[in-house]
């Protein structure tokens, strides 16, 4: 498996300032003033900022990141000039990132632009191949595809208002301005795109030509004697995805929206909509927030990765980078958040878990910054205990306090507590939510379940296959050698530094027949065992003394899929589903049409026992789905987590009766 770990760029630099590629030979911006050909190129060349003004939200595509000097020149003229609850998304891609260093030094010339330049420098994201979504002030959101420019971009789900075709000369870099890269352009514009472009080549203009765009020379900048600029006057129609994944259409009328579900997943989803100006209302059954298994006192956040390059393994990459990124914006504005990032150790038990974690290491799943592999010895200096087993260490991990994060997610939404919901219906363009006594709790043209399995009282949400797991967490005092304890470690079962006198350790899982709202809820001393009995396991000289009958923890519900990812999007029409792709039973190619959703009926669901890493990218994904914006995730990530996935291979297998 080829690493996702990219290279970073080896810079040279003209005249002490002008940063220069050593592989390419190119300068990343004019010498003479990159600010200055930024603005006359990228912003002038698309009629920017003239062209966003009565524009909620306006996106900018660019081909080649580079230092950021187009985005922070757009970032700077966008705060100058956007009105009130506007928002500009920017999503750019780099195959050779800068490092940090580079990045500040090259940008370090335009004082004017110091602030946003720190902000960006201080989030720029490790050199991992794939998305990275940031979140800034002013409204503004920057996603960087980390990859070649044509492979990036087919990866993307998006409709860009206008483009910066940036990057390297074609003389110099001749490979990113091929016909594929063209082609992605065009399915990713809205009808109407414009683009602007320092190169006037052939090549280029023959490209951008036979996919739809009407192009003009303009006047270079400095020394340059021309430039282009074009508009999309054809529509690339082409799709990378299949029918049945194809997403629902946003509609934009009226943005208030019912989120049901007090834990991480709802408050995720109520904070990632409420950036983008919904007004949403937050219900659940509990007389507080996070009160099922989000109530836990301690969690740990790590990802959860796989040694090949599944999607699975890249969402769980993606949202441990996006969370720790929320988590240091949310520090910003309250104290009050419980996180501590005092690092993971994933302890390898097992030749095979050795051999997994190579694996993982040579993959280059995570950047080196983010993922390394330790010897016996190296974890012991690092946990501050003995640990006698390899291991793989995540200093950004750590753990935090699920009630904490919630509450502060859901600062300034709605709240409507101790209202169980009973009963959905869709009357008059609206979802009606009905308690017990049949009583109305609340209306809106959108609805998010963000209710765990109980999401399966619902007829809606009949055919999810959302499985109950009960688990439990131990509260165990501290002792002369786990206090000792610095990093979370993780084995199967955690345990975390201690607080407050006590370890965190984690946690059983039993799965639950029937209704999971009547499930044993009681903490367990047989459960208790197993989970000190899992430490002594993997550290055999802690907790020697510790007896169940004599601990304190806590037991809650997860719920989780067959097949262990999330249930993250739109939820599909069955009986659609049922008649449309009835084909897929027999291997059938036909032209199937786009999939069929319940109008305005969402669903971030099983999130399982990592939830904490996965939810805030999670409600990214959906928010951004609701919206009609980026996706912050390839495509094949999307499609993972598509709550249209089960119906889609039970047709196929056989196991779902289609309606022909």
């Amino acid at each position: 498996m080829a690493s996702r770990t990219l290279e970073h760029a080896n810079i040279n630099w003209k005249d002490g300032r002008t940063p220069v590629s050593q592989r390419f030979g190119d300068i990343y911006f004019s010498a003479e003033d990159g600010l200055a050909e930024s603005r006359h190129v990228f912003l002038g060349g698309n009629g920017l900022p003239a062209a966003w003004q009565g524009r909620d939200f306006f996106s900018i595509g660019e081909t080649g990141f580079g230092a950021g000097l187009n985005f922070l020149a757009t970032w700077d003229k966008w705060r100058r000039t956007r009105q009130p609850h506007c928002r500009l998304h920017y999503v750019s891609v780099e195959e050779f990132p800068l490092t940090r260093a580079d990045l500040k030094r090259a940008l370090n010339p335009w004082a004017e632009l110091f602030n946003l330049a720190r902000d960006l420098i201080a989030c720029y994201p490790e050199p991992g191949r794939g998305f990275h979504r940031l979140q800034f002030d002013d409204g503004v959101t920057l996603t960087l595809l980390f990859d070649e420019a044509g492979s990036a971009l087919s990866s993307l789900e998006a409709d860009i208002d206008v483009w910066y075709l940036d990057g390297f000369a074609p003389s110099s870099n001749p490979d990113m301005w091929r016909p594929a890269l063209f082609e992605e352009i065009a399915r990713l514009s809205r009808p109407g795109a414009t683009l602007a472009t320092f190169t006037v080549a052939g090549a280029v203009r023959r490209g951008l030509s036979e996919v739809g765009f009407t192009l003009d020379k303009a006047v270079g900048y400095g020394g340059k004697r021309h430039m282009l600029t074009g508009r999309l006057t054809g529509r690339s129609v082409a799709h990378h995805d299949a029918p049945w994944y194809r997403a629902a259409k946003p509609t934009f009328s009226d943005k208030r929206a019912i989120i049901l579900g007090g834990g991480i997943a709802g408050t995720s989803t109520a904070a990632a909509l409420a950036r983008r100006d919904w007004q949403t209302i937050l219900i659940d059954r509990h007389e507080d927030l996070a009160m099922e298994a989000s109530g836990n006192p301690v969690g740990i956040m790590m990802p959860r990765l796989e040694r090949q390059d599944t999607a699975y393994s890249a969402f769980y990459a993606q949202a441990f980078q996006y969370t720790n990124h929320i988590l240091s914006r949310l520090r910003q504005t309250s104290s009050n958040i419980e996180h501590e990032a005092c690092g993971v150790l994933a302890l390898a038990l097992t030749q095979t878990e050795k051999d997994r974690q190579r694996a993982l290491i040579d993959g280059g799943v995570l950047p080196p910054a983010l993922m390394s592999l330790l010897n016996a010895s190296q974890a012991s200096a690092l946990a501050g205990i003995k640990i006698d087993h390899q291991a793989v260490y995540f200093p950004t991990g750590g753990t935090l306090g699920p009630p904490s994060v919630c509450k502060q997610l859901s600062a300034g939404i709605e709240l409507k507590l101790g209202c169980d919901v009973q009963s959905l219906s869709w009357q008059d363009g609206h979802w009606h939510l009905w308690d017990r006594q049949e009583a109305l709790i609340a209306t809106a043209p959108h609805l998010v379940l963000a209710n765990g399995a109980e999401a399966k009282r619902f007829a809606q949400c009949a055919y999810l296959p959302l499985q109950a797991l009960r688990g439990q967490m131990t509260l165990a005092p501290q002792d002369a050698t786990s206090e000792q304890l610095k990093t979370v470690l993780s084995f199967g079962h955690y345990i975390t530094p201690a607080a407050r006198g006590y370890h965190a350790v984690g946690a059983t899982f039993n799965r639950i027949e029937g209704d999971p709202s009547t499930a044993l809820q009681v903490v367990e001393a047989t459960d208790h065992d197993r989970n000190i009995n899992a430490v002594r396991q993997a550290l055999p000289h802690l907790f020697q003394k510790i007896r169940g009958t004599k601990l304190d923890g806590r037991a809650a519900m997860r719920c989780t899929t067959p097949d262990a990812h999330p249930i993250i999007g739109a939820l599909p029409d069955p009986v659609f589903y049922r008649q449309a792709y009835a084909g897929l039973r027999h291997g059938r190619q036909e032209a199937y049409p786009p999939a069929q959703y319940f109008t305005g009926l969402y669903g971030h669901l099983a999130l399982g026992s990592r939830g904490l890493t996965s939810a805030m990218l999670g409600a990214e994904l959906l928010a951004s789905q609701m919206s009609g914006e980026p996706w912050p995730v390839e495509r094949r990530v999307a499609h993972s987590l598509h709550p249209g996935r089960f119906l889609v291979r039970g047709l196929k297998r056989g196991q779902i009766d289609p309606i022909e």
